[in-house]
């Protein structure tokens, strides 16, 4: 018997409106109800499971829907009751939606184009189920409707400390709010018998105009949430970049956007910003996502990584817990208001299951100190930073064979620890799954990196364990070389990652271009990994992850075969850094490519179906999502690269990518000074606006 499960919800044909915490996830027509997650959510919960506009007793006809990248949804409408002189339309609807960081407001113009005046009534359905956003995306039913209150101006629900308030301007009549049972009742009828209904009857004459201003705002009961950020309170640069590159400069807009209202500041302290994962599902800090995404926003400004890195250094781990997989000195994997359920997950509401985030905070601390961190800011940090080299030295290495390892204790947790975290996403060519414990291969390249790096911020603030740090380098740069590499017909490769028993685990995959630039690969070595992953990855739109020849390869599965916009990012940050700049351009020119399939916007992943030769989208994809809207920051960076230096002898300037044309970028900040670059006919022109800067001697 063929058993069923739960299907997650589909993404791909909704509209995200999002201010963190808060979102609104919409139909075409900014309607919310039905099927699927669409709803109003402030952090993990939907306060809002209903919300929808119908004129004249029936629902919007939406003639046009667009999200701008300043994250205004625009919707114009007609609406239709059968009494018109003309078969023309003569009743139109504008809808203007803008997100705030605890609700959003709707401006509903309405135009009455007849040459007669118009009665118009209005009906606002609403509805809160409270519904936690695990349930929902595990596809199942989410629970009965609250109970609603009548307001002058609207409707107000609240339950366990949730609050969320509907105001309407002008106030609807005072009629009464139909109400329904919550949990517990026996048998609920269906939500849209009892739902609250705000209702008007407006006449309009003829040309004339009338709107009705909407506003949704709401608490939530958790002390400790992740918060908004304070007006214009963003610890970034945000570049003018000059180009004749349409794709180059929407996704530069789009991406900063985007990174913008994903922003959350930490409860205790709101001057420490941080990129939440990715909407609707990881509103919240993650360890490796928003440590990439602050690695790869670097070059406008080291703020957002303080900010990440402390947030982080406040829940390192300080004990032993196997059900958290907390270890001393190790950092969390992600956080949330509650527990995860989801299957046979199941995750404490703090959860350190992540093998990279640790070595990934290390780097990031040494980076942004490179970068011009001051060493105020840097020296509270050093003592996480040496809890976070212990665990990385002692913890993650366990069995003491000099590389970094990982397992799930409990079989609760997450199976997989790396950046590709489903359950099937590290197996052998021939589709068998891994045993654990697994060393994949691109965290030894962080481990390494992060190794050498804090020898160099060790040394210049007098710590000691420089020559533990580099012998626990060199181990690992010999153990990776005896084992990882494997060979097929088109010659040697890099191995995705080691089983239980230290076989290379032989799958063709992108992970060996997160080791470009690390330091553990020689010259001919990097250069080996940059054709394998041209030759065997390359679409022309992004890098999959996985090969075709491999028998898990499907170009929709989550982490074998489908497009990471960041995984190819970052892949392409590591050739220019191992000095490949023309491989690097193609594969960010591809994901520009890709971008026109997503109105500019990039999603978390994709998929491209080579017999058509077409993008497709994810069905489940996060968009906007933290890494994938950092892909701006490191096409813009990869225009005019430059490795910064500490103490700031001078910038390494790079050879920067061509397939961009030419380009003048402003906006690059390096110790604390504006740094603007030009490129033409690929060579690279630096100016510093803010005076020369100081180069040591």
């Amino acid at each position: 018997m063929t058993s069923h499960v739960a299907l997650q919800p589909a993404l791909h044909d909704l509209v995200s409106c999002i201010s963190a915490p808060s979102l609104t996830m919409s139909d075409r027509d900014g309607a919310i109800g039905g099927d699927g997650v669409t709803g109003f959510f402030l952090g993990e919960r939907r306060l809002l499971s209903r919300y929808r506009f119908e004129i004249f007793g029936r629902p919007l006809e939406t003639i046009r829907s667009a999200l701008g990248a300043d994250g205004v949804l625009r919707i114009t409408a007609i609406a239709r009751d059968g009494t018109e002189d003309t078969p023309d339309p003569t009743l139109l609807v504008r809808l203007d939606r803008q997100q705030h960081g605890s609700g959003f407001a709707d401006i509903v113009t309405m135009t009455n184009q007849s040459l007669r005046p118009r009665s118009v009534t209005v009906a606002l359905h609403l509805a809160c189920d409270l519904a936690p956003t695990s349930v929902l995306k595990a596809g199942l039913p989410p629970p009965p409707p609250l109970t609603s209150t009548r307001t002058a101006d609207g409707v107000r629900f609240e339950e366990d400390g949730y609050l969320v308030e509907v105001a309407a301007q002008p106030r609807p009549p005072a009629t009464e709010a139909r109400r329904g049972p919550r949990a517990g009742s026996i048998k609920s009828p269906p939500v849209g018998e009892m739902a609250p209904k705000l209702e008007w009857n407006l006449e309009i004459a003829s040309g004339g105009v009338r709107q009705l201003a909407i506003v949704v705002s709401s608490t939530q009961p958790i002390d400790d949430a992740f918060r908004p950020l304070p007006p214009s309170h963003y610890p970034w640069s945000v570049p003018t970049v000059e180009t004749t590159n349409d794709a180059l400069r929407q996704l530069v807009e789009w991406s900063f956007g985007d990174l913008r209202r994903l922003a959350l500041a930490d409860p205790s302290d709101r001057n420490d910003t941080f990129i939440a994962a990715g909407c609707p599902w990881y509103l919240t800090l993650f360890g490796r996502d928003s440590l990439w995404t602050a690695r790869m926003m670097m070059p406008f400004g080291t703020g957002l990584a303080a900010g990440t890195l402390r947030a982080l250094a406040r829940r390192q781990g300080i004990g032993h817990n196997r059900a958290s997989a907390e270890q001393p000195g190790r950092i969390p994997h992600e956080l949330r208001p509650v527990a995860l359920h989801d299957g046979s997950l199941n995750l404490p509401p703090v959860y350190y299951g992540s093998v990279d985030a640790t070595p990934l905070w290390i780097t990031t601390l040494v980076e942004a100190w490179r970068w011009g961190l001051d060493a105020n800011q840097v020296e509270p940090l050093l003592s996480p930073l040496q809890a976070a080299v212990d665990w990385m030295l002692q913890e993650a290495d366990a069995d003491g064979d000099g590389l970094c390892e990982y397992v799930d204790f409990n079989g609760t947790g997450l199976s997989n620890q790396g950046w590709k975290d489903s359950g099937d996403s590290v197996n052998w060519h021939d589709g068998t799954l891994a045993a654990a414990p697994i060393a994949l291969v691109e965290v030894q390249g962080y481990a390494y990196e992060a190794a050498r790096n804090a020898q160099q911020i060790y040394e210049h603030f007098g710590i000691s364990g420089t020559d533990r740090l580099r012998h626990f380098a060199d181990r690992l740069h010999a153990a990776f070389h005896e084992t990882f590499w494997v060979h097929d017909e088109r010659g040697p490769r890099l191995a995705i990652a080691l089983d239980s028993s230290k076989r290379a685990v032989d799958s063709n995959t992108s992970n060996p271009g997160h080791v470009l630039g690390t330091g553990l690969l020689s010259t001919e070595q990097e250069a080996m990994v940059v054709r394998r992953l041209m030759n065997d990855l390359d679409t022309g739109v992004g890098l999959r992850t996985m090969s075709t020849r491999n028998a898990r390869y499907n170009p929709l599965s989550y982490h074998n075969g489908s497009i990471w916009p960041h995984d190819s990012a970052i892949c392409a940050r590591g050739m220019i850094l191992a000095g490949h700049p023309e491989p690097a351009g193609n594969v960010l020119a591809g994901l520009l490519a890709a971008a026109k399939a997503f109105d500019g916007r990039l999603p978390e992943l994709f998929g491209f179906i080579d017999d058509e030769a077409i993008v497709v989208p994810y069905p489940a994809s996060c968009r906007p999502q933290a890494w994938a809207a950092a892909v701006g920051a490191v096409a813009t960076w990869a225009a005019a690269p430059m490795v910064a230096t500490h103490p700031l002898v001078a910038p390494n300037y790079l050879q920067g990518v061509r397939e961009f044309g030419d380009i003048a970028i402003r906006g690059f900040e390096c110790h604390g000074r504006r740094v603007d670059a030009a490129a033409v006919g690929g060579e690279v022109h630096v100016s510093w606006p803010d005076g020369n800067p100081h180069l040591s001697p």
